[in-house]
């Protein structure tokens, strides 16, 4: 946790303003529109300890900030595309919001009343595992398959509205390490997910889960001696694109080689975004830019890249 001010800045980092100050854990959502950012404010008691937290809403447009419930810190929360409602996980619970630590809960931003989910939907774990689709009619969550890890294989469920009951997709799990996904309209959701050492998997979903269709795209395999770290995928506000990256290591040591290599995957074509530097992908400004992170510790600095621009340079279709 911090007590350092939270600042709201351009991708080019000319525009720098204070969105908060006091305590986060860190947890930091952007609305669909761009226009408000959600985030995790620490709640101190006298001893200096801390009493939960609660989840802010601030306004760009305004620079209002609005509370919007009641948690515990790092839990995973996932605002409705119009943000007129809030998908909370399940770990909220605390004398002051008193909710079933095991399911997930959907808040009326309006009333302040909670829905529980239904029962057989256990809560998800990661800011990554919850999707609204862009009519806010829909929210695809992965949460894991065994209720008693954070990390492994992810089942797919669909909430629907008004009653936001859970429709699980029949398909079989995903790793939940290297899985991403987005919906790129109102009726298909896109699930990336990455099978280590094999293949990178691309599987739309309707909103019934249902698979409507899957594509594979083979990996290359590392030279000898070494292996390959891969990264969750980076995906594209509609899921269209995806950025994945690998890194070589030695299979004796794990000891990491070399910079992080990226491709962008469209279709069922992956292509190398040629990279000069060690980059960190953070998300997507709009169809062609991704920002990236360079360097290491207070000398990161972020670098947008127009990938298409990158891949059109380089060698190809692989």
């Amino acid at each position: 946790m911090s007590e350092d001010p939270l600042f709201v800045a351009d991708v080019d980092g000319t525009t720098r303003r204070v969105a908060m100050t006091g305590s986060s854990d860190g947890q930091i959502t952007w609305s669909t529109d761009g226009n408000t950012l959600y985030y995790v404010d620490m709640v101190p008691r006298a001893d200096g300890m801390f009493d939960g937290a609660t989840i802010q809403q601030y306004s760009l447009t305004t620079s209002a900030v609005r509370q919007a419930v009641y948690a515990v810190p790092m839990i995973p929360f996932f605002p409705s595309p119009d943000g007129s409602h809030l998908l909370v996980a399940g770990q909220s619970n605390l004398e002051h919001l008193t909710l079933d630590q095991s399911r997930n809960h959907m808040l009326d931003m309006a009333s302040g009343a909670f829905v529980k989910i239904a029962s057989d939907t256990p809560p998800v774990m990661e800011q990554w595992a919850g999707v609204w689709a862009p009519d806010g009619q829909h929210v695809a969550l992965a949460p894991p398959v065994s209720t008693n890890s954070y990390t492994g294989p992810v089942s797919v469920s669909i909430l629907a509205a008004p009653d936001w009951n859970a429709i699980q997709s029949p398909h079989a799990s995903f790793s939940g390490h290297y899985t991403a996904m987005a919906w790129e309209d109102a009726q298909t959701l896109r699930v990336y997910d990455i099978v280590v050492g094999d293949y990178l998997t691309l599987t739309r979903l309707d909103t019934d889960g249902k698979t409507v269709d899957e594509a594979r795209i083979i990996l290359e395999s590392p030279p000898a001696g070494t292996r390959y770290r891969y990264g969750r995928p980076v995906l594209s506000l509609d899921g269209k694109r995806a950025l994945i990256w690998r890194q070589a290591s030695d299979i004796v040591t794990d000891n990491l080689s070399g910079v992080r290599q990226f491709f962008l995957v469209e279709g069922n074509v992956l292509r190398p975004v040629p990279v000069s530097e060690d980059l960190e992908a953070i998300g997507w400004c709009d169809a062609t830019r991704v920002l990236f992170l360079s360097g290491s510790g207070q000398q990161r600095r972020p670098v947008v890249m127009d990938v298409e621009q990158a891949v059109s340079k380089g060698a190809g279709a692989i």
